[in-house]
């Protein structure tokens, strides 16, 4: 299962660990939406009740849980990143070209610690 909004191939926080294995805490989620956690609650609460997310015990702390898509969300993410994408101009490059290219892009404009 995916991470929600976040690519599946995404490593861990470099401010927290708290992400994991494609993984991601409520406090990750509303810092990747730039809004407060009660925000990105709001929408959890919605996408769970579409059976889209699931929130799950985090394996080291007790007090956050991980958001996890379920798989009729992981089909609709795929939905929506196919429709995002057929425009694209590296539509034309190779999952593994895309791959190498984001690994450069990285390494090149590493994020700023915040």
């Amino acid at each position: 299962m995916t991470l929600l909004c976040l690519p599946s191939r995404l490593k861990g926080s470099p401010r927290s660990g708290r992400r994991s294995r494609g993984r991601a805490t409520m406090c990750d989620l509303a810092e990747r939406m730039s809004c407060e956690p009660s925000n990105a609650t709001f929408v959890v609460d919605k996408l769970d009740k579409r059976g889209l997310v699931e929130r799950r015990a985090h394996p080291r702390d007790r007090r956050a849980k991980q958001l996890v898509l379920t798989p009729q969300g992981e089909e609709l993410r795929a939905q929506l990143l196919d429709l995002l994408t057929q425009e694209s101009p590296l539509a034309g490059l190779s999952q593994k070209e895309q791959d190498t290219l984001r690994d450069l892009l990285l390494r090149a404009a590493p994020a700023r610690e915040q």
